[in-house]
């Protein structure tokens, strides 16, 4: 049954496959450059809105409040994307919701507002 199947062009499919590979490497590559702090940190300012994003989680907009460098142990230094907290304010409950105990240890996900 697989035997039958055939791929007209399987020589492009296989290079289309592997500049997609590439371009997603160099936009993760382009990722850690602008958010490197060196580049980030000055643009920071309380008041800017800054679009928040953690793995596969997007938590749409938020605004910055302020942020400080972290302590790192002194046997573990941390490398330079982990070094500072930024403070954001983000709406993850919409307004009006009462907070429970049973919700205030639940990290806010944008599944579960």
């Amino acid at each position: 049954m697989k035997d039958a199947i055939t791929v007209p062009d399987d020589e492009r499919v296989a290079e289309y496959y592997k500049y997609r590979q590439e371009l997603e490497r160099m936009a993760a590559d382009f990722r850690l450059v602008i958010t490197h702090p060196s580049y980030a940190l000055p643009h920071l300012k309380p008041g800017r809105l800054i679009k928040v994003k953690h793995d596969k989680l997007d938590f749409g907009w938020g605004v910055v409040i302020s942020y400080s460098k972290r302590i790192s142990p002194k046997h573990l230094p941390l490398p330079p994307h982990e070094q500072y907290i930024i403070d954001v304010l983000l709406n993850v409950i919409p307004s009006g919701t009462l907070m429970t105990k049973d919700r205030a240890n639940v990290p806010p996900t944008p599944g579960n507002i």
